[in-house]
């Protein structure tokens, strides 16, 4: 996950700037990052944001963080003896996918998969969203493109995604 914040920041547009890139693991590293965004411009790693934080297997549920590849999400699901192999030949992450709205292997949303959200805000506020407990962000969050916040973690159905591998489309070549 790579980001360019350009919040109002006063910086002077016929200096030539020099954007920092600033690496991000966690999310006290990420809320700092965009605090220090209010005063200069700046470019977000978050490629080290790539780990599971929970898997509860009571209600099927599992939070990774939003720089998790689809692959890396198969592998761990994999080794837990849940298949999802239809996932792991997804391009990007699972934050882009849920940012962006992109199709899963179904021909569905992501969006339609996933069960709650954390992210920051502009104001750097860290908050959770799910269809109960403030959906509006939830809904705006889904689809926005980062516009609405910086996605920190993802929560996914793995019943869900289980549905969505079964019913995956085969790739289709198109040759021109």
């Amino acid at each position: 996950m790579i980001a360019t914040l350009t919040l109002p920041a006063g910086i002077d547009l016929t200096m030539p700037q020099r954007t920092p890139t600033v690496h991000v693991r966690s999310a006290d590293d990420l809320r700092n990052a965009l605090r220090h965004a209010r005063a200069s411009g700046l470019r977000l790693d978050g490629s080290g944001m790539d780990r599971v934080l929970q898997l509860d297997d009571n209600r099927r549920l599992i939070e990774v963080q939003a720089a998790t590849s689809w692959a890396e999400l198969a592998r761990y699901l994999a080794s837990r003896k849940i298949a999802i192999d239809a996932f792991a030949r997804m391009q990007g992450t699972v934050g882009e996918a849920a940012a962006q709205a992109a199709a899963a292997p179904d021909g569905l949303p992501v969006s339609a998969h996933v069960a709650a959200i954390t992210l920051f805000t502009p104001e750097g506020e860290l908050r959770r969203a799910d269809r109960n407990a403030y959906p509006e962000l939830f809904r705006l969050a889904l689809g926005g493109h980062g516009v609405i916040g910086v996605l920190y973690s993802v929560t996914l159905s793995i019943d869900a995604l289980l549905r969505s591998a079964a019913a995956a489309q085969a790739p289709v070549e198109l040759r021109i």
